[in-house]
This record gives C-alpha cells, sequence and structure tokens, in this order.
C-alpha cells in the first residue's frame, strides 16, 4: 500500500480548500477569512493523527 507523505495531505487539503474558494460567489470578508483560516487549521489538526500513525507503520490493510 502506498503512504502518503506530508507534501501530498497538505496540497490535498490547500486544493479542497481552493475549489471552494474558487467557487465562492459572494463578496469576501474579514469574516469569511478568519472563518477559512480556522477551518484549514481544523483540518490540519485533524489530520495530524493520522499522519502520526502511518509514520509509525499503521496501514489499513
Amino acid at each position: 500500500m502506498n503512504k502518503l507523505r506530508f507534501g501530498q495531505l497538505f496540497a490535498m487539503l490547500l486544493l479542497s480548500s481552493a475549489f471552494g474558494a474558487l467557487c465562492q460567489t459572494t463578496a469576501l470578508t474579514m469574516e469569511g477569512l478568519f472563518g477559512a483560516a480556522i477551518a484549514a487549521a481544523v483540518q490540519i489538526l485533524l489530520c495530524l493523527p493520522m499522519l502520526h500513525l502511518y509514520a509509525r507503520g499503521f496501514s489499513f490493510t
């Protein structure tokens, strides 16, 4: 099974956030920018335990 590297995970998170930003049709506000930054931080924090498990050799197979 292939392992995800940190750069690949970062690219996936960045692309998912970029897609939402590109599809947004309303004007950007300061609250919206803070919300996007908080959402990106939460996504990274949720992925850290998974990265830790994979670094220790965990596999779903």
